[in-house]
């Protein structure tokens, strides 16, 4: 695992500065987020690693979880926006959070039904 974490960063800090890195073992798929707000969803096909998801809105990412069945993914952006999307990438639900304080990191509760935000 640590090699193949260590071979897509040193693929993608050629491009991009990796900033957060997440691996979802249910469905072994990895998140990569880099600093300019782009999320990468990688999975291994035919014996290589390859992208299977893009997202870039164009803002930081501060946290990106997976839920503990692995079908979810929780995402705060340092802006105050969060979405909840499927493993595949499909929106469930999306909010801007008007803060004063930045969200620092998400987390699932232990069933999955609702994700937590800290500031």
């Amino acid at each position: 695992m640590e090699r193949i974490i260590m071979a897509l960063l040193s693929w993608q800090e050629m491009k991009m500065k990796v900033v957060l890195v997440r691996w979802n073992e249910p469905f072994q798929k990895l998140a990569t987020c880099d600093a300019d707000g782009g999320i990468f969803v990688w999975i291994q096909y035919e014996g290589r690693w390859s992208v299977e998801l893009v997202n870039d809105r164009g803002a930081q990412v501060s946290d990106f979880t997976w839920s503990h069945d692995g079908t979810q993914a929780l995402i705060s952006y340092r802006d105050g926006f969060v979405l909840v999307g499927s493993v595949s990438g499909q929106r469930h639900w999306s909010s801007e959070i008007n803060l004063e304080s930045q969200i620092t990191c998400g987390i699932w509760t232990p069933d999955d039904q609702q994700g937590y935000k800290k500031l």
